[in-house]
Order: C-alpha cells, then sequence, then structure tokens
C-alpha cells in the first residue's frame, strides 16, 4: 500500500508528487494514461505540438458546431504541448475565490506559492516575484522581437497603450511582452523541472501508459484505484489530477455524480468555463518569411476593452496553416500565416462536462460550452475584435500581410461581424470549473482544502478545481494549487 496515489501527470500532479515525495518515509504511485518516456527530454519553447497522441476531447460550442479539444496526454499534460506561457492571475480574481472558498484562497495568501514557484529571471528582486523557485520565467526585451511582433508593438504604442514590462506584476495592463516558462529556447514545464528529480527518488513510483477506470471506495472512504487492466493499487490518500475533463469522468465512474450511487452530487461535471478566442488571420507578405523554429509568440496587450470585460490581444508571427480557406497569396508556391489573435478574459458563458451515462460516447467525456452565448460575452468579443482590426490594419502591423480574412465592411456591421465570430470562436484551452471548490457542499465539489465532499481521503487538485476562471493562462495557477493544498494538508516536508 502506498501513501499516495496521484492520477495525472500534468502539471498540476507533477508539482504534487515533488511536494509530497519530499518526505522520504512517503510512498508515492503516480499514475498517466499517456507517455512511457520519462523522464522527458526538454523540448522547444516555441511550437505548439498538437498531434503527438494528446487527449481530442469533443465539445460543442454553440450551434450544433462539434470540434475537438486536445489536452496533452503523457507526463507534462498540456504543459508539454502549450505555448509556454507563464502568466499569473490578476490579483483582484482572487476576490472571487475567497469569496467561493474562503480565506485561504485569498490573493494574500495565495502570493507566496506563486512566488515559491518561480524563480523570475528578469525581476528576482522584485518583492512580488519568486527568485529561488523551480519554475524559471523570463521575458523577451525588444531587440527579441520578430518582425510581426515588433510591429504589433510598435502599434500598440503608437495607439497609446501604456508599456508594461512585467504582465505578472500586480494589476498591470498594457503592451509588453509574454512571460514563459523557459530558458533559452527551451522549455522548462514541470516535466521537465520536476521529472529528473522525481526520477530518482526511491520513494516514488510511476505508472505509465495505464488508465484508471475509478476510485475504490468503502464506507465512504477512498481506498485506492481500479486500473483499466482490473489491477486494484492502494493508498491511504487518493489524489485525481487528471484535469478539467477527465477527473470529473473518474468521480462520475466512481459513484460520485449526478444520480451517484455514492455520492449523489449533481455539480460534478458542471460550471465548466473557459475563455473564448477569435483568431484573425492574415496571408504574410511575400517578403515575410517566419522562421517556423522560432519564437511564435512574444508580445502581449491586456486591456479593459468595456469595464469589466478584460481581454489578451497577442500576434502570431506564424500558423502552421490557414485559418480560412480564403485566404490566397498570389504567386508563391508556398504561403505562410500569421494574424492576431483576441481572448476574452471574464466570460459569463458556462457550460457542462458529461460524462458516464449522460455522455453521447460511452466511455468518453463530452462537453457543452455555448461560447458567446451571453449578450455580454458577445458584445465584449464585437468590440475587442474591432479594437483588434484596427491596430492589424495600422500602418506597423499591415506591412507584414498582403491579405486578411476580415474587410472593414464586415467588422462594422454587428450581424456580419457576429457571423464570422459565431464560425470562428474556439476555446482558448483554460478550461476549469468542472469539480469546483467551494464552502457550500452544495453548489460545490471539493472543500477549500480540495477534499471531495463525501469521500474521506478522496482530493482533486488540478484546474477543475477553481472556482472562478481567472483572467490569465492557467497552467500557471494549476501549479499553484497543488503547491498550495499539499502545504496546507501538511504533506510535504524538506527531506
Amino acid at each position: 500500500m502506498y501513501d499516495f496515489i496521484i492520477v495525472g501527470a500534468g502539471a498540476a500532479g507533477l508539482t504534487v508528487a515533488e511536494s509530497v515525495s519530499r518526505h522520504r518515509q512517503s510512498s508515492v504511485a503516480m499514475i498517466e494514461a499517456g507517455s512511457r518516456d520519462f523522464p522527458l527530454r526538454a523540448s522547444t519553447a516555441f511550437n505548439i505540438t498538437v498531434g503527438n497522441g494528446e487527449w481530442r476531447h469533443c465539445i460543442d460550442l454553440s450551434n450544433g458546431r462539434e470540434v475537438l479539444y486536445p489536452a496533452g496526454k503523457g507526463v507534462g499534460g498540456s504543459g508539454r504541448i502549450n505555448a509556454s506561457l507563464a502568466l499569473r492571475p490578476v490579483p483582484d480574481d482572487f476576490d472571487a475565490w475567497q469569496e467561493a472558498a474562503g480565506e485561504l484562497w485569498s490573493w494574500q495568501e495565495v502570493l507566496d506559492d506563486f512566488r515559491d514557484l518561480e524563480n523570475d529571471l528578469n525581476f528576482p528582486e522584485a518583492p512580488f516575484h519568486g527568485a529561488d523557485g523551480p519554475i524559471p520565467i523570463c521575458r523577451w526585451n525588444d531587440s527579441q522581437l520578430v518582425n510581426v511582433q515588433r510591429g504589433f508593438s510598435n502599434s500598440c504604442r503608437n495607439m497609446g497603450f501604456v508599456a508594461c514590462d512585467d504582465h505578472n506584476a500586480p494589476d498591470r495592463y498594457g503592451i509588453g511582452p509574454w512571460p514563459m516558462n523557459r530558458v533559452g529556447s527551451a522549455r522548462q514545464s514541470p516535466s521537465e523541472v520536476f521529472g529528473r528529480e522525481l526520477s530518482s527518488r526511491s520513494n516514488f513510483d510511476v505508472m505509465l501508459g495505464v488508465s484508471v477506470t475509478k476510485v475504490i471506495t468503502r464506507d465512504g472512504k477512498a481506498l485506492g484505484v481500479e486500473l483499466s487492466s482490473g489491477d486494484k493499487v492502494y493508498a491511504r490518500q487518493v489524489i485525481l489530477s487528471a484535469g478539467t475533463w477527465s477527473t470529473p469522468t473518474i468521480l462520475s465512474s466512481s459513484g460520485v455524480g449526478p444520480a451517484g450511487r455514492e455520492i449523489d452530487n449533481p455539480i460534478v461535471g458542471q460550471c465548466l468555463i473557459d475563455h473564448p478566442r477569435v483568431d484573425i488571420a492574415g496571408a504574410l507578405s511575400p517578403s515575410v518569411v517566419p522562421d517556423l523554429k522560432g519564437p511564435r509568440f512574444q508580445s502581449l496587450l491586456r486591456h479593459t476593452v468595456v469595464d469589466p470585460g478584460d481581454v489578451q490581444i497577442y500576434p502570431a508571427s506564424y500558423y502552421s496553416r490557414a485559418k480560412r480557406q480564403v485566404l490566397r497569396q498570389p504567386n508563391s508556391d508556398r504561403v505562410y500565416f500569421g494574424g492576431l489573435t483576441v481572448v476574452e478574459t471574464r466570460p459569463t458563458s458556462t457550460g457542462t462536462v458529461y460524462t458516464g451515462e449522460r455522455s453521447p460516447r460511452p466511455g468518453e467525456p463530452v462537453a457543452e460550452l455555448p461560447l458567446l452565448d451571453r449578450l455580454d460575452d458577445l458584445e465584449l468579443m464585437r468590440e475587442a475584435v474591432r479594437l483588434a482590426w484596427k491596430i492589424l490594419t495600422s500602418r506597423d502591423m499591415s506591412r507584414y500581410f498582403c491579405a486578411l480574412d476580415l474587410t472593414d465592411e464586415e467588422v462594422a456591421s454587428d450581424a456580419t461581424l457576429d457571423e464570422f465570430l459565431y464560425s470562428q470562436v474556439h476555446c482558448a484551452y483554460h478550461a476549469v470549473g468542472s469539480c469546483r471548490m467551494g464552502r457550500d457542499e452544495s453548489s460545490s465539489v471539493v472543500s477549500p482544502m480540495c477534499d471531495v465532499y463525501g469521500i474521506d481521503n478522496l482530493h482533486v487538485i488540478d484546474a477543475s478545481v477553481f472556482p472562478v476562471l481567472p483572467r490569465a493562462n492557467t497552467c500557471l495557477t494549476a501549479m499553484m494549487v497543488a503547491r498550495r493544498v499539499t502545504r496546507l494538508h501538511g504533506w510535504t516536508t524538506d527531506a
């Protein structure tokens, strides 16, 4: 019997594993459905490597429009395939966390956990940053910006947006570099940072290429997990870190969920939320040949378009393929594409992860998330895309493009622009909330300590517990939650 079983080896699961296995008297098993390679070699921080065996979930966005939703499968989870963007939430995001889950989750309380994770290479002396943590974080300087990124930055500054040298500083908005978890061009996700250390610990076992079908429970207590092979693994504490899609699926198959045989909790799978994202693509001018192994994302504009509606707008130096087939670059055998991405960071539209018998695809989680379903979400996205269009068609940016997939007339018309938005809107791959935490058991799945209500020794520690979607990419916050919960439980002791 182990002291801890951790299901899932993504950013949260690896952070939990590294924390609890520091105490060398604790035996720890991590179970992961994906990759058999551990520890993994460092990969480039620049590319989004979708297509390498990740989960491909199905999500219904709106009007019956179903799309695939890739999520990382294997050691490192989505941290191995994402853009290595290490952005913190805005401090007052945690006002809503505190309201839902109490003082444990106020900004003042979580700041130290963010700092403990960080090795900020640019601002090591800043009081709100860390310099001794495991995750290196750095930013581009102006001289390192590639052409499209430089044009975007210049355009924003010429339009009057303030310069922001550190988007992870409290309450900072404006135009500046993305903070990234990288050293040079090498990705520094939890799999690279924690993997080698974990693989050397004698009290840590990893089981790869193995799926967990359910949690074994008896008399209201978790005893272990059952694997797809039929084998059973037992532990004193069971921690689900399988992610926003898979964690509610495992809970449901374990009898915890709507009409569950163990615990009837209708909130399991509910409250799903993600940032709506719209890409405005363009064919790059013949003189612009991007370095397809170079940085794709460098510059970020954070802005309040309509109070309290915050957005991110940022350029892609290149896309791997055209976003819309109407784009054509004449007289060229090879077409390169770039553009701007608009992300609405305070959406209100929510959805559901359907699991078990509720899923239309037996054995697979399927989600419904009607993005832009709420009028305030739609109106905010309209204005954000119009702002992005103004930047994209400015002199500083337009020089890099010979065709765009919108026109001035389409952008000016609410009806035409709405048609474009509904056809193009997608998730930003920041899904959270399907097992939300809270003090109120009737509206939550886990307690503020991330203990599953009604089942002793069963915990959820991943992005599914976020009570509110932060105004930031979610990987760094998932790691913060993992570090914080293991510390609050007293499970970690430096050896």
